[in-house]
């Protein structure tokens, strides 16, 4: 059946649909789990349970702190986890629809321009996450999800990278 929120384009839900049967796109759209997920305890967290929050599309401003530039947008998911209350850690998605080529090679080159394409937007997701909910910026993870592909990159934080 054709869904409403598609255009009645047969070939971009055939699209859609086969995006979600790429195993890295549907467990970047699972529940979250309800323990701290490995990347975070790599960060100095304590492993266990933890109780996630799952926000989606939520909107954000945040000023940048090299010239004071307002900087607004969505956040298109973002997992806060909890302890006792208090939020400890976050997970960054931003979902991409960029096309990255056919042959090996342009995909490598594709994917290293998208991340230093993209890498300022998730540091400004990251620095309102962390703003708002008075995380350490180090405990929030920012990813990129290339839809098509499948393919999930971890970003970095531009203050990890130029130093």
């Amino acid at each position: 059946t054709h869904s409403p929120l598609l255009p009645k384009d047969t070939n971009l839900e055939k699209q859609f649909r086969g995006m979600l049967t790429i195993p890295s796109v549907c467990s970047h759209l699972a529940q979250p789990a309800l323990s701290l997920p490995d990347s975070m305890v790599v960060t100095g967290l304590a492993c266990g349970p933890a109780e996630p929050t799952l926000e989606r599309e939520r909107a954000f401003a945040v000023r940048t702190p090299n010239n004071g530039h307002v900087v607004s947008g969505k956040i298109d998911r973002a997992t806060i986890w909890s302890r006792h209350g208090k939020p400890i850690a976050a997970e960054i998605v931003d979902f991409k629809t960029d096309f990255l080529g056919v042959s090996p090679d342009e995909h490598t080159r594709a994917i290293d321009a998208k991340i230093h394409l993209y890498s300022p937007q998730m540091e400004h997701y990251r620095m309102a996450v962390a703003s708002r909910l008075n995380i350490d910026p180090t405990h929030i993870t920012t990813t990129l999800l290339f839809v098509e592909t499948g393919m999930a990159v971890r970003t970095l934080s531009l203050s990890t990278i130029s130093t």
